[in-house]
């Protein structure tokens, strides 16, 4: 959850579908890179973490050899009650506090992040020349909100720029000069919702009631069902149609 919607950092209890099923995707993308490495010496570091649902999750399953989880809006009172829940990430808010050791292995998650950037091209760019430049083996995972035409007020109010085709993170390598390592698009009953949504909110003039997923508040069976949903439009789309369009794409670049 983005720290827009969670301006704590602390722990949420009920946990948005969608966020919950997306991780399952970002899980089984992060075990392709951490086994490629065959889970020798890997560093996993995730910018933008937000509340840092993702990454705390993910260093449960893995046995990384270093953590970072990378946000420009912790303060120091979040990244206090961050570090005393999850002792083995260093939390910091500047790529600037990240060390690398071109001895390790490292993983770059950027989950939802570079729709918040104004200046995306000078940021990929300033992130190749402090990382990428240096190192002989890594990986970054890009996901991002998909297609320009359900963008709505919705985005804006959650301080996104754009929407993406998968077209347009292919042109991301001109700047990282890496290679694809997979690519695809998931979630396509939520795209389909979210048009029908941006129609209905156009017709009616309806404005939403709180931003994101932090407005989720049904019962745990439902949440369920829901995330059940959401795995199984997923599976779908990667047996079958995995180039069919969804409310997200996301593209993997490997050096």
């Amino acid at each position: 959850m983005d720290l827009l919607e969670n301006t704590t950092g602390e722990i949420v209890s009920n946990r948005h579908p969608w966020e919950i099923a997306r991780y399952s995707i970002i899980e089984e993308k992060v075990k392709k890179m951490y086994d490629h490495f065959n889970g020798i010496n890997v560093v996993l570091i995730d910018i933008g973490c937000g509340d840092s649902y993702v990454v705390s999750k993910l260093s449960t399953q893995y046995n990384f050899k270093k953590i970072y989880g990378i946000d420009i809006n912790f303060n120091d009172e979040i990244i206090q009650n961050l570090s005393a829940q999850y002792k083995n990430i260093n939390f910091v808010n500047s790529l600037n506090n990240v060390e690398i050791n071109n001895n390790f292995n490292y993983i770059y998650l950027l989950n939802d992040v570079i729709e918040h950037i104004e200046n995306d091209i000078d940021f990929l760019q300033n992130l190749k020349d402090k990382f990428f430049n240096n190192l002989n083996k890594s990986f970054l995972f890009i996901t991002v909100p998909a297609f320009n035409f359900v963008f709505s007020k919705h985005d804006i109010d959650l301080g996104h720029f754009r929407r993406y085709k998968i077209s347009n993170l292919f042109k991301y390598n001109y700047i990282l000069k890496m290679s694809v390592f997979e690519s695809g698009y998931f979630f396509i009953l939520p795209l389909i919702a979210r048009f029908l949504s941006k129609i209905i909110s156009l017709i009616f003039n309806q404005k939403p009631n709180k931003i994101g997923v932090s407005d989720w508040n049904h019962s745990k069976g439902i949440t369920k069902l829901t995330v059940s949903l959401l795995k199984l439009d997923y599976f779908i789309s990667k047996k079958i149609f995995y180039q069919f369009p969804g409310l997200s794409t996301f593209i993997i670049f490997k050096k």
